[in-house]
């Protein structure tokens, strides 16, 4: 296991260390006994899938188109422009292996298609992948402050600062939505305002898209800030997994897109994608594209499965305001507010390393040095016991 995955472990009774009886991992959603969820739209659509014999012959290149297709909608449904660029041809899309693996082809495209000497800016702090994926495709990266990790605090203000402040024709990644690992968003109005500069200096986006409907509970609420960047103008990118808001963490299945000019020079960013997936993973897992696809093509599984980013999304704002009350009601000292505050799977704490070593040795409570933690996996069999935890260990 990577050592950038964390796990939060909450000792109860008797148990403790690797004998807990709870623990919170990163990235996987738990239900309110601490249990994975096969979403009840994906279990349903796997039933369905399997009373017939299934084909398991290779995909395309591309992809599953269809999947592809009802995939990208998710965005470009949800924005002013996106239907028109969808029927124009002006939309390269394929299928990818989860968000990881869209954003490595979308940046590999980047650089040997586009500017191998551009320099990429990056949220900091942002998901690891994004710089470490970077540094393996050689490409100068640059840190863009988004939260203050020695106050920590989020400054929206600063953070909007920082992206106006790009170099010209540069290429940046955002994330828009459920931000990792910090749980800040920007506001619609921010990034309207960063719009307009970044179309002054003629920058280039690739927005990384992992948690829509996972942070609201709502699809078209969560595209809201990605359908201003279909809008803009601007050269985008975007890459989508369905491995949150699907529940599908092995099935590896999301999509790429890139917004292009016209229906010819989609057809070559195609080509282009289609040759890097040849020439390294060759294909893609047809599994979980069967999955999503039979659920977005079928109005009863699609509205269910809107039922069950309800339940998750709204699951996760409760443990958070679960947390802050029972901080409260322990007399902490502390202002523990901005947890409610954040948005989406993570919290970053304000706990400092020391903090952390602490609730590791004394407390069996498991977490990255950074102070990050998983809310997907707080429930009420273990919200006091984190608690009394970090109110013993904190003012």
């Amino acid at each position: 296991m990577s050592i950038m995955v964390l796990f939060l472990y909450l000792r109860q009774g008797r148990g403790v260390g690797l004998m807990c009886r709870h623990r919170l991992t990163v990235g996987a959603y738990r239900d309110e006994h601490g249990r994975p969820w096969v979403l009840p739209s994906v279990n349903q659509s796997i039933q369905e899938l399997f009373t017939n014999p299934y084909n398991i012959e290779y995909l395309t290149l591309s992809g599953d188109t269809e999947f592809v297709d009802l995939g990208t909608d998710l965005i470009f449904n949800y924005s002013k422009t996106g239907r028109m660029l969808k029927d124009q041809g002006r939309v390269a899309q394929l299928q990818s292996l989860s968000g990881t693996g869209a954003i490595y082809f979308l940046l590999k495209f980047y650089r040997d298609c586009i500017n191998r000497n551009t320099k990429v800016y990056v949220q900091s702090p942002s998901w690891p992948i994004h710089n470490t994926i970077l540094m393996n495709l050689g490409m100068q990266t640059v840190q863009m402050k988004y939260y203050d990790m020695d106050t920590r605090t989020f400054d929206a203000q600063a953070a909007k600062e920082a992206h106006m402040n790009v170099e010209p024709k540069s290429l940046v990644i955002v994330q828009v939505c459920g931000h990792n690992p910090t749980g800040f968003d920007l506001t619609k109005e921010d990034w309207e305002e960063i719009i307009e500069v970044y179309k002054e200096k003629e920058v280039d986006i690739l927005v990384d898209n992992p948690y829509q409907g996972y942070v609201s509970g709502s699809i078209e609420k969560d595209a809201e800030n990605v359908g201003l960047f279909i809008d803009s103008g601007l050269n985008v990118m975007f890459a989508q997994s369905f491995a949150k808001n699907f529940g599908l963490y092995s099935g590896r299945v999301g999509c790429m897109s890139v917004v292009c000019d016209t229906r010819e020079e989609a057809e070559k960013v195609e080509k282009n994608l289609s040759f890097f997936i040849r020439n390294t993973t060759s294909t893609h897992p047809k599994f979980g594209a069967d999955v999503v696809k039979h659920i977005l093509s079928n109005p009863e599984l699609e509205a269910q499965w809107h039922r069950d980013l309800e339940t998750m999304a709204n699951r996760i704002m409760s443990m958070r305001s679960a947390l802050v009350s029972e901080m409260q009601a322990l007399g902490s000292k502390t202002d523990w507010s901005y947890i409610t505050k954040q948005r989406g799977m993570f919290a970053l704490t304000h706990l400092d390393k020391e903090t952390v070593l602490r609730l590791r040795a004394e407390k069996s409570v498991y977490m990255l040095d950074s102070g990050r933690v998983s809310i997907s996996g707080i429930n009420p069999g273990n919200v006091k016991y984190l608690a009394q935890s970090l109110f013993e260990l904190t003012e």
